[in-house]
């Protein structure tokens, strides 16, 4: 009983918590629009106090457990909040030099989808093109006359802030006004936080369940529950590692007994260091298996968020996945060639697929068409294809126009989870280097 109230409360915080924070996006939104083109001196000062006292908390508490980037980190807001005051006065025109620099990154991720999509002759890429030109043209004016241009970068962010506001305050009032949440999620614009805002949640949420461990010899993460005493209908797994690339984290998905991933896992078709490649799918039945697998091939640690669908959502997805289906062929490892005495090697493969397939089994496809034939880290990657499944229900959890990040997954379905009337039902956490107990298991 205790226990449940803890977690009763840690519900309604979040409740709150979306509330205040609905509200503080929407006033932020609403001042950049009054300020037009100069953030007032408080405001800049209030700012610096901020950055302050952040840096000063964080490093005494790195006393307790002292390491050299626990001070470092506690260091950056100081160093900030000095950087901030020295160009005060040209703290406007230097965020939209920013603001510029980061819409002309989406731009060209943009660029990069538009020459993939011609060479794969994959329709809508006209659309893509033309999306790319508009943003250039937002991006361009900030970057290179970003002083005389910063009432439009005001604009942009009041008005993005307002809409991310709105959406936040669309969940809380429909959490304090409960539906039937098959009518919850509609499908809907969603707006995300920008990429660099989200893209090392993942990393921040494992290194909070490290801290659980190191205090709690049993392994058992006392945060992860399901609400309900229901078996989830899907399953997201959001994958992450503490170093390395991984950090960024990975998506894929459970749904009736198999696991659905998509990743560039054909190294020898793989470009720019991996960015850019042919776009694999795979399938296995083997949860646990898949799970040890992740542990021990890349030391990924998995949250898996359980959504409670009814069977018109089930069907919408078995559709889904049939459809996928019609546009793949079988692809296979080095390993599985080598097993079958396609090709003779002197060496046992030890690439990602042929480990994978050794592990669990897993089947193997390429993609004859659609977007999903090529693979790109930014946008074609695993959240979208996973979005793509999940999106047949009428969830939107991420922008699929956008640049597809597994922190926004993680984000948005850490958020649902502490809803109390959301669809997301069940958290659990695979811990890489521990045997995580959980309440329930599928």
């Amino acid at each position: 009983m205790e226990r449940t109230q803890g977690k009763l409360i840690r519900q309604y915080i979040g409740i709150g918590s979306l509330a205040f924070t609905a509200v503080l996006y929407i006033v932020s939104g609403v001042a950049f629009l009054v300020w037009k083109s100069e953030i007032p001196q408080i405001v800049k000062f209030v700012i610096f106090g901020y950055s302050m006292v952040m840096g000063i908390t964080g490093i005494l508490g790195c006393f307790s457990n002292f390491s050299f980037s626990k001070l470092l980190r506690g260091a950056m807001p100081i160093a900030f909040g000095f950087i901030f005051l020295a160009f005060i006065n040209q703290f406007s025109t230097l965020y939209a030099l920013f603001l510029g620099i980061y819409i002309l990154i989406i731009a060209i991720v943009k660029t990069i989808d538009y020459s993939i999509k011609c060479s794969n002759k994959t329709p809508g890429r006209i659309m893509e093109l033309l999306s790319a030109i508009v943003i250039y043209l937002f991006a361009l004016p900030l970057l290179f006359a970003p002083g005389i241009n910063i009432r439009r970068a005001f604009l942009i962010t009041g008005l993005f802030c307002i809409f991310y506001g709105l959406s936040l305050l669309g969940d809380f009032i429909v959490e304090i006004a409960p539906i039937k949440q098959t009518n919850r999620f509609k499908k809907r614009v969603r707006v995300n936080l920008p990429v660099f805002m989200t893209m090392l949640m993942p990393k921040k949420a494992i290194s909070y369940v490290n801290k659980l461990l190191a205090v709690d010899e049993d392994g058992i993460i006392e945060e992860d529950s399901f609400k309900v005493d229901t078996t989830p209908g899907i399953e997201i797994f959001v994958h992450v590692t503490e170093k390395g690339f991984g950090t960024i984290g990975h998506a894929d998905i459970w749904f009736e007994g198999s696991i659905y991933c998509y990743g560039n896992y054909d190294f020898q078709s793989s470009k720019l260091f991996g960015t850019i490649g042919d776009g694999v799918l795979f399938t296995t039945n083997d949860r646990d298996e898949y799970i040890k697998f992740c542990a021990k091939e890349t030391g990924d640690s998995i949250f898996a968020f359980g959504l409670n669908i009814n069977e018109s959502q089930k069907e919408a997805i078995r559709k889904r996945l049939n459809e996928l289906f019609t546009h793949i062929y079988p692809w296979e490892s080095l390993y599985q060639k080598m097993e079958q005495g396609e090709i003779k090697l002197d060496e046992v493969p030890t690439d990602y697929a042929s480990n994978l397939y050794k592990a669990t089994h897993a089947k193997m496809y390429k993609f004859k068409d659609t977007s999903f034939k090529t693979y790109f880290v930014l946008t074609t990657n695993c959240v979208k294809l996973s979005d793509y499944v999940i999106r047949a229900t009428g969830i939107a959890a991420a922008n699929p126009n956008g640049i597809m990040s597994p922190g926004a997954y993680y984000d948005y379905f850490n958020q649902q989870y502490r809803l109390k009337n959301s669809i997301v039902i069940s958290k659990q956490t695979y811990h890489h280097n521990a045997t995580i107990e959980h309440e329930k298991a599928l």
